[in-house]
């Protein structure tokens, strides 16, 4: 009873400075002993933060971090994929469009053709060639025509070897094919390559109306070449003085930079 007794007078004793202390405070009578009191505790209290602050980014920031690093690589990785399957379906949309474009020209001529695919590409200043993958052995020769979209002629056939051919495109200075424009005098001229990959038509008579818009196809003079394979459109005409020849710059049909994929048009069988 007694023990009761003592903390029944220690919780009064206790409330009651309580109260003084809560009354004081009011009075302002405490005010110099609360600032000491902040300013002690103060510096303890943010060093207490500070510490606090580390912990969590050690144990719990950097393992956020480390999350969302992952997650980061794995949208980068699905992004990459997605880009690279959309590429490869516009690229066989492309092939296939290509072939439909290509078939359907070969039936018209009723020609035998061979489809070859582009594997690397060799450009200097006289010669823009594409290597493909097929040769000898699918029975390509020197000379064949090469044509994209529906009858583009885009070169001719130079070197084989029995699995790999090079096609010089008729955009390089050294290639020569013997062309015919569509006008009314089929005006006949020889189409090489210009500069920066461009088409002009050489050795048109003087004498012959040629206009712009005309199309360019090619001529009977070649053997391994058929008749009115198209090229392109005259784009502008040109009289070099003192010259029997005018000369014609060639609009190009088709971006020979982004041709992966053509069509060999064999001679006909005896």
């Amino acid at each position: 009873m007694r023990f009761l007794k003592i903390k029944s007078n220690y919780a009064i004793i206790l409330i009651a400075v309580t109260v003084l202390l809560i009354f004081l405070h009011f009075l302002g009578v405490l005010s110099p002993f609360e600032n000491l009191a902040v300013k002690i505790l103060t510096p303890i209290q943010t060093r207490i933060y500070y510490v606090g602050t580390i912990v969590n980014e050690t144990f719990l920031g950097s393992s956020s971090i480390e999350t969302l690093e992952q997650q980061n690589q794995k949208l980068n990785k699905d992004i990459e994929k997605l880009t690279l399957e959309n590429a490869q379906l516009k690229i066989l949309e492309n092939e296939n469009e290509n072939l439909r474009n290509q078939l359907h020209l070969i039936e018209t001529y009723e020609k035998e053709y061979i489809s070859c695919r582009v594997i690397t590409r060799q450009f200097d200043d006289n010669a823009n060639i594409l290597i493909l993958n097929c040769g000898s052995a699918q029975g390509i020769e020197k000379g064949m025509p090469a044509i994209v979209g529906e009858g583009i002629i885009v070169g001719t056939i130079t070197d084989i070897k029995p699995n790999l051919s090079s096609l010089l495109l008729i955009s390089s200075k050294t290639s020569k094919i013997a062309t015919t424009i569509l006008n009314v005098d089929n005006t006949s001229g020889i189409v090489t390559g210009g500069q920066d990959m461009s088409l002009k038509m050489e050795f048109i008579p003087v004498d012959l109306a040629v206009g712009v818009g005309d199309i360019v196809v090619t001529s009977s003079l070649e053997k391994k070449i058929p008749q009115n394979l198209v090229i392109g459109t005259i784009e502008n005409v040109s009289f070099p003085p003192n010259s029997f020849f005018q000369t014609a710059d060639i609009k190009q049909i088709v971006n020979f930079e982004n041709i992966n994929i053509v069509s060999i048009i064999l001679p006909p069988k005896l």
